[in-house]
């Protein structure tokens, strides 16, 4: 088994392959290709190459230094680019695994003991046993205190593909700090009949704003929620099915967009911890008696 889809979990589940050994790819993410193809290394490679291309820097030695393929450069012309490019690389490292007999995983692992590991997903969960496992897992954005990450103007690779617009069209609230709020005329109504018509490709490969932070930020709480029932579920008696139902209900503050969403999703985050910490005496309670 390997786990991790990167560039490294890649090579050695296609290794193992090649020498006759049967093997099972496991990833945390949704799509396979870890840091390197969806937020990391492809993905910033492509943003430059996107804009010295829209910006004109690579024609200006040819038709001058005012040249501009695009005046107006968008997020959502670097984001058109970027995510054919992943899409593309996922396609092909897919079409490789496929090739070479191996078994993708989608699922957050864990070790029960040096042969054996833990594998849970929203589906469910289950053991799997291998001679050899190899740990492939990626890495994430550097942060120093010195340079205080806002989510606005300092952003790290991972988050850069969240921003609404470039900073210099999105200027933060005096107040708030947040990006404020513009108004459009009446020509943005063509923008919303074209993305009405894209509805289809919602929940595909294709659709573009299912590879934002936020969207995968509401994944992620639909996989814990569903988690988190499963576990009250087993335990569940009539000293704690008041507790159970306020645990259950906590999505229902998880609202808003953006910076908005993510405040609430902290809040019922810090919430839900004490419920299961009161659920949790509950239980010992609850055994402590029965002995």
């Amino acid at each position: 088994a390997v786990i991790g889809s990167g560039p490294a979990g890649q090579r050695a589940a296609i290794q193992g392959a090649k020498l006759g050994k049967r093997v099972a790819l496991i990833e945390k993410r949704e799509v396979i290709g870890g840091a390197c193809i969806n937020t990391g290394t492809i993905p910033s490679k492509t943003m430059r190459e996107a804009v010295l291309h829209l910006s004109g820097y690579y024609y200006q030695n040819v038709y001058g230094i005012n040249y501009r393929v695009k005046d107006k450069i968008t997020m959502a012309d670097l984001s058109f680019r970027i995510q054919h490019v992943i899409k593309t690389e996922v396609d092909v490292t897919q079409a490789q695994l496929s090739r070479n007999g191996i078994e993708v995983m989608s699922g957050t692992a864990s070790f029960l003991d040096p042969h054996r590991i833990h594998v849970e997903n929203s589906r469910g969960q289950a053991d799997y046993e291998g001679q050899s496992i190899v740990i492939a897992t990626g890495t994430k954005p550097a942060e120093s205190p010195r340079v205080p990450i806002n989510c606005r103007t300092i952003v790290n690779s991972d988050q850069i593909m969240m921003m609404p617009a470039m900073p210099q069209f999105s200027r933060p609230d005096a107040v708030t700090g947040e990006a404020a709020k513009r108004s459009y005329g009446a020509w943005i109504l063509h923008g919303f009949r074209l993305l009405a018509r894209l509805k289809v490709l919602r929940g595909t490969p294709l659709d573009v704003f299912g590879y934002s932070p936020e969207r995968r930020m509401e994944r992620a709480l639909r996989d814990d929620y569903e988690r988190t029932i499963g576990a009250l579920i087993e335990q569940l008696d009539a000293g704690n099915l008041q507790l159970a139902c306020e645990i259950a209900s906590l999505p229902q503050s998880i609202r808003g967009f953006g910076p908005i969403k993510q405040r609430n999703a902290q809040a019922a985050a810090e919430r839900q911890a004490e419920l299961l910490g009161a659920w949790s005496r509950h239980a010992g309670a609850t055994t402590a008696e029965a002995r």
